[in-house]
């Protein structure tokens, strides 16, 4: 089963960037929730985390003749949106929680 959802994500993004706006809703619709509660964990701001997916999709589609074949969609959305609520949350001025204790550690350097 993992195998078949590795190789769906693989061929919605070549369809994204092909210019296929129904692989962009697939992967949008595939991966919406998951990444809403991925996004309440880094900040409890319900409107903020649903406006930072928003983005990231919006995003992708409009840099999608800029980007390259990805292997790793699943890891490539959540690397993202950390990136996207991080901005996000920096522009409204809202705190985020760390995400891990490597963050921690860098952060005192």
């Amino acid at each position: 089963m993992r195998d078949i959802n590795f190789k769906e994500d693989i061929q919605l993004w070549k369809g994204i960037l092909r210019g296929d706006q129904q692989a962009l809703s697939q992967l949008f619709r595939k991966y919406y929730t998951a990444l809403l509660n991925y996004g309440l964990r880094l900040i409890q701001e319900d409107e903020l985390v649903k406006d930072s997916i928003q983005e990231l999709f919006y995003t992708i589609w409009e840099t999608r003749d800029r980007l390259s074949d990805v292997v790793y969609v699943r890891s490539y959305l959540y690397s993202s949106m950390r990136r996207t609520v991080y901005r996000q949350a920096k522009n409204t001025k809202h705190g985020i929680k760390e995400i891990n204790p490597i963050q921690r550690r860098l952060r005192k350097i």
